[in-house]
């Protein structure tokens, strides 16, 4: 039994040996294995991060842009909605296709023929027309009479305007052409004793005095003694009123059948000529009335004038003293 143990031992030891050696042989073949399959998954494993860090990147790119507020460039490519879209904008069609540059094309606008515009007319112009308008409307006794509202737009262009003389400057009152407060007047006053009036028009520093007498000096003076009363007067209103403007109206004649009666009255043309010539020296303007006056336009006594005539001469007068500014016809 010893010596069969002797040789099991041994044999046992051996054989246990031989099995270590062929278990390390298979463990080590193993780990070989499992080196080469574990370099395998970690290539594939790189490859697949590699594979997914790309993915990604790309996926929240697209998901940034999809969510991130719409900028300047995309607000302007964004499609304009149906209901905001402005009238003027066409609906673009397969046959109107839009592209990024504009063609070449050359568009005409038809343009719709249009008068051309009236050319400011001239004072003169202006002055020709209504003196013929006029003159047309007192030959054929159709002068026209202000209204209310007409009346009213003469006494706007004639603030600070006032008038001085004898009976024919107070008709102006009586016949409801100005107010009172606008006339400086007496009957039958000569130049020679007007110069109360004109100094009361001067207290109130009008901007213009208007003359406007009648035929009673033409029995008290002769035609250049008449222009020097004028020119005192005139003399006056300037040292009292400093820049004021002066016009003077034309002495009127009689009617013809006075004038048939009275050759004293008759003869007022001659001053009516002197007082013509003498004004542009004083740089006085004179105020030529000849043109209006008709024999239907005389009141009963041939020397005064009714209210028709006054019409027209405030009229006129108005348009004169205003240098033909907005004349009413």
């Amino acid at each position: 039994m010893k010596r069969t143990g002797y040789i099991i031992g041994p044999l046992i030891a051996c054989m246990l040996t031989a099995g270590c050696a062929k278990e390390e042989d298979r463990y080590k073949e193993a780990r070989e294995y499992m080196s080469s399959m574990e370099a395998i998954a970690v290539e594939e494993v790189v490859a697949y991060q590699r594979e997914q860090t790309a993915k990604p990147s790309q996926t929240v790119t697209q998901e940034q842009t999809a969510q991130e507020p719409d900028t300047p460039e995309q607000i302007t490519q964004e499609p304009i909605r149906p209901d905001t879209q402005p009238a003027t904008q066409e609906a673009q069609t397969d046959d109107n296709p839009v592209t990024d540059e504009d063609p070449d094309i050359e568009t005409t606008t038809e343009e719709i023929p249009t008068e051309p515009a009236p050319s400011a007319k001239t004072k003169e112009q202006v002055k020709e027309e209504a003196m013929a308008a006029w003159s047309a409307q007192v030959a054929e006794g159709n002068i026209s009479l202000l209204s209310s509202e007409e009346h009213a737009n003469l006494l706007s262009k004639l603030s600070g305007t006032v008038f001085v003389g004898d009976s024919v400057t107070q008709a102006l009152v009586t016949e409801g052409m100005v107010p009172e407060s606008m006339v400086f007047f007496k009957r039958g006053v000569l130049l020679k004793e007007i110069t109360p009036y004109v100094e009361a028009a001067a207290s109130v520093f009008p901007e213009k005095v208007v003359f406007f007498k009648g035929l009673g000096d033409v029995d008290h003076e002769d035609p250049v003694s008449y222009c020097e009363k004028y020119a005192a007067l005139v003399n006056l209103l300037r040292e009292r009123v400093p820049g004021v403007k002066i016009y003077i109206c034309a002495l009127l004649p009689p009617s013809n059948a006075v004038a048939a009666a009275r050759e004293d009255l008759a003869r007022s043309w001659m001053f009516d000529d002197q007082l013509r010539a003498w004004c542009p020296t004083a740089d006085v303007t004179y105020i030529d009335l000849h043109w209006m006056v008709s024999q239907p336009l005389y009141l009963a006594d041939g020397i005064h004038f009714n209210k028709i005539f006054y019409n027209l001469w405030l009229k006129y007068v108005t348009a004169v003293v205003t240098d033909w500014e907005d004349v009413l016809v």
